[in-house]
């Protein structure tokens, strides 16, 4: 990815999180922030909630996403600014946000397909409705990326995280995972 393009799409990422924080306070100037790190998405989550923390928001990592405490009411303006403040500090990198090319997708499919729809039989659930590969991939590059989790329902968030540590979705190493 050239420089340029990936400033290009650092530059939006910025500009989508403006936007977010101008939904919730339309009256509010944009808060100061700058770029210190663009991170991989392994990272994304945990690098968020210590971002959150050392804001003053107490926040940890739960099922791969970032969850705050509660705070109070009026503290809601300082909250949505120090997620501003995190997101435009460490965005995702954009070289991981990239169309899939066919190689990757292929390597995707077969992962899925080979490995963790095995892998979760052998826990005990069965995935319905694997796609082609031919639609996976239409799908992939499309935002619509068919995971053989969105099936399946463990009962609990504990058997749901033991369930993603025994069958992980992604590779370990693809695309930052």
């Amino acid at each position: 990815m050239q420089s340029a393009e990936r400033d290009g799409q650092l530059q939006a990422a910025q500009e989508q999180a403006e936007g977010l924080f101008h939904d919730r306070f339309p009256d509010q100037p944009v808060p100061e922030a700058s770029l210190i790190r663009a991170v991989a998405p392994s990272e994304w989550s945990e690098t968020t909630a210590t971002c959150m923390t050392e804001a003053g928001f107490e926040s940890h990592v739960k099922s791969g996403y970032v969850e705050t405490a509660s705070f109070p009411a009026e503290q809601e303006l300082a909250q949505a600014i120090a997620v501003y403040q995190c997101r435009v500090s460490y965005p995702i990198d954009p070289a991981y946000q990239q169309p899939y090319t066919a190689e990757e997708a292929t390597y995707l499919y077969r992962y899925l397909v080979d490995t963790v729809v095995p892998c979760l039989d052998g826990e005990g659930y069965t995935v319905p409705d694997v796609p082609s590969e031919g639609t996976f991939e239409d799908q992939l590059n499309s935002g619509q990326e068919w995971n053989p989790f969105d099936s399946l329902d463990p009962g609990s968030e504990e058997k749901y995280m033991a369930l993603m540590a025994a069958c992980p979705a992604k590779p370990a190493g693809f695309r930052g995972n």
